[in-house]
């Protein structure tokens, strides 16, 4: 999975900036792409809510992934910080006529109250994709896959995307928008964890910076030390929990590191 083809590596990574998650997103989107009955829902559900840009995309996962401890819980003013800034910064470039969100949640309760509490937001999406979600009787029907996809194809549509990393819907949606685009790189800010693969090891990375632990928690490292990510839901995105090359294990660490790309560093 972190992986890049020799043939190519190299260039691509003077292309864009991750180029590990851009490859494999190119996968992701081929095999997703929708079919004609798909397409038609998304293109009668996106007329239905009136859907267009600018338009910045949210997604608040919440329901089991909190319940089972799998992921922090974030305010909706958490998310919100970033949504402004997005608006902030187009601004200065563009007039904007209306700051569009859209939003995905599986807690119904999410977009009744952003309407509430940010009257100079225009904010779209489906309170009743979220009931259905909400609900354990419902969540896995037929009906409740239709109202996910339409989240994952219409948040990756979006000009930027915050949400949780942790979450598996957030991270599908953000390889889908760099299917679509050369580099998506900074179109998205997690609240949580950074981009990863589930269940797999994130590319080699290798301290440039000595560091000595402050806390049980820590390992020592030294320059040169080699480092396996495993992404946990409750960490932050400046602690990441690794396996060191020295032994298999597991620690935090909080020095700087680079990335190493497999097959294309001589170390």
């Amino acid at each position: 999975m972190n992986q890049l083809p020799k043939q190519f590596g190299r260039d691509l990574m003077s292309l864009v900036d991750s180029p590990n998650s851009w490859f494999h997103s190119q996968f992701t989107g081929y095999i997703m792409r929708p079919q004609p009955r798909l397409q038609r829902f998304l293109n009668d559900f996106k007329k239905q809510i009136n859907y267009r840009h600018p338009i910045v995309g949210i997604h608040v996962r919440r329901t089991d992934k909190l319940s089972y401890h799998e992921a922090l819980y974030y305010p909706i003013s958490d998310y919100m910080v970033s949504v402004k800034d997005y608006f902030h910064k187009l601004e200065l470039t563009r007039q904007v006529s209306q700051r569009l969100v859209y939003v995905a949640s599986d807690d119904p309760s999410v977009l009744p109250q952003l309407v509430k509490e940010y009257p100079n937001y225009e904010f779209i999406g489906s309170t009743s994709i979220s009931k259905i979600a909400f609900s354990q009787t419902t969540r896995y029907s037929n009906e409740s896959l239709w109202g996910v996809l339409a989240d994952i194809f219409l948040l990756s549509e979006t000009d930027y995307i915050v949400c949780t990393f942790s979450s598996t819907i957030c991270r599908l949606s953000y390889e889908l928008m760099r299917y679509k685009q050369l580099d998506a790189s900074l179109q998205y800010r997690s609240l949580d964890v950074p981009f990863h693969y589930h269940h797999s090891l994130t590319p080699i990375r290798t301290a440039v910076y000595n560091h000595r632990s402050k806390s049980e928690d820590q390992w020592d490292l030294k320059i040169g030390d080699h480092l396996h990510e495993r992404i946990s839901g409750t960490h932050t995105e400046w602690f990441k929990q690794s396996v060191n090359g020295r032994g298999w294990d597991s620690y935090f660490y909080a020095s700087s590191v680079e990335l190493i790309l497999n097959g294309l560093n001589s170390q």
